[in-house]
């Protein structure tokens, strides 16, 4: 059986606040919100981003619990009637944290994908069957509403959900038209990836290339059409230039690859360069994916 990291969600509980962001929930002089940073629909196997504020409105630290990471553990999952799902962190716990006064932020991804799956054999729990070999990870989401619920096993209180339509997937034409700038609240491995990118235009032909696109999307997307063995939440890097493949490895007579758009894949959790390639079309991005620009 295969399960995401994340907690025990809590019950749902009613949706206001403006369009992109909950109403916060207070408790013992913490503040807490949750921000969907690419809207409230999402194609059905897609993945969005956000952010998660804990503000201390008080004028003293507050100790909460917290996994190992230096952070409280914290995760959003999708959740309905239909489908409910539920998060589970890590047994492992590091020393209390102390949120100082002020605003603590941090950065969440949400997938529209089941949480856990049963592999070939299996059973248990009313988990659907894991796709088939080389992906065998979690099936995409039916359509229909969720709620985006933030769950914690801290001391923390989670902040009131949104509401999320998955939808079947289709591209979204006006992306990277309408791309805003990343900022380091966005991408937070935003200045990773500008010093990544410059030395692979450099290193693929094409030094004059400065600006790119970056997606947060899934493995599986990003790598589309070819087949990939895992689904994890990525970093796409888009540049367009004049580019010939440096590094590539082709058989006796073939020709080196060559194209004007390149593409590249990093694990948002590891960093970890994941997939290349290299054509002459941009990426497709689905409803609901996030896409900035970047300079570097």
């Amino acid at each position: 059986m295969l399960v995401m990291l994340g907690g025990l969600l809590v019950p749902p509980t009613s949706l206001s606040g403006a369009s992109g962001t909950s109403e916060a929930t207070e408790v013992h002089s913490l503040r807490v919100h949750l921000v969907l940073l690419a809207g409230r629909t999402l194609s059905a196997g897609a993945s969005t981003s956000g952010y998660v504020d804990i503000d201390n409105t008080a004028r003293a630290p507050i100790a909460v619990a917290q996994g190992c990471g230096g952070k409280p553990d914290i995760a959003v999952v999708l959740s309905s009637s239909e489908v409910p799902q539920t998060a589970v962190f890590a047994p492992v716990k590091c020393p209390d944290v102390e949120l100082t006064p002020g605003l603590h932020r941090y950065p969440i991804d949400i997938s529209a994908s089941y949480q856990g799956c049963v592999g070939p054999g299996g059973s248990g729990g009313g988990l659907p069957p894991c796709l088939p070999a080389p992906e065998n990870g979690p099936p995409p989401l039916p359509v229909g509403r969720y709620q985006a619920m933030m769950a914690t096993d801290s001391s923390i209180p989670a902040a009131k959900p949104l509401l999320v339509t998955v939808i079947h997937p289709r591209a979204d034409p006006t992306a990277y038209r309408t791309a805003p700038s990343a900022t380091t609240l966005t991408v937070p491995a935003l200045k990773s990836l500008e010093k990544g990118t410059a030395a692979e235009a450099r290193g693929n032909g094409d030094a004059s290339v400065h600006r790119g696109y970056i997606i947060l999307t899934t493995r599986e997307q990003a790598a589309a059409p070819d087949i990939v063995n895992g689904d994890q939440p990525v970093y796409e890097v888009v540049i367009q230039g004049h580019f010939t493949c440096g590094g590539c490895s082709i058989p006796p007579g073939a020709k080196v690859p060559t194209g004007s758009v390149i593409t590249s894949s990093v694990d948002r959790q590891t960093f970890q360069g994941l997939d290349f390639g290299i054509s002459r079309s941009l990426p497709a991005v689905l409803v609901g994916e996030a896409v900035y620009r970047f300079r570097f």
